[in-house]
């Protein structure tokens, strides 16, 4: 049941940027035949939206090997450092 809730939010996601990306567009569309350049900022922020969420998606995708969803354990040893490097590892 996890796997189907884990794949239907991918399908989610990777739908709702298509469609902003479709709308983007739409606006590009519209701008170039209005030929309005008040457009531009609004599109400019759109594009950027896009590409927000579109990098958002790739670094999500980066972590969902099949380890990433469990818990980790890291221990820092001050070794031989001396007094600075076993205050460092403390904190």
């Amino acid at each position: 049941m996890q796997e189907i809730s884990a794949r239907k939010e991918w399908i989610d996601a990777w739908t709702a940027v298509q469609r902003r990306l479709e709308d983007t567009n739409s606006l590009v569309e519209l701008a170039e035949e209005s030929q309005d350049e008040s457009l531009r900022d609004e599109l400019n922020g759109e594009l950027e939206a896009v590409r927000i969420a579109i990098d958002d998606l790739e670094f999500r995708r980066m972590l969902s090997g099949e380890d990433d969803e469990r818990d980790a354990l890291l221990t820092i040893h001050a070794g031989a450092g001396g007094t600075e490097a076993q205050d460092w590892a403390e904190m």
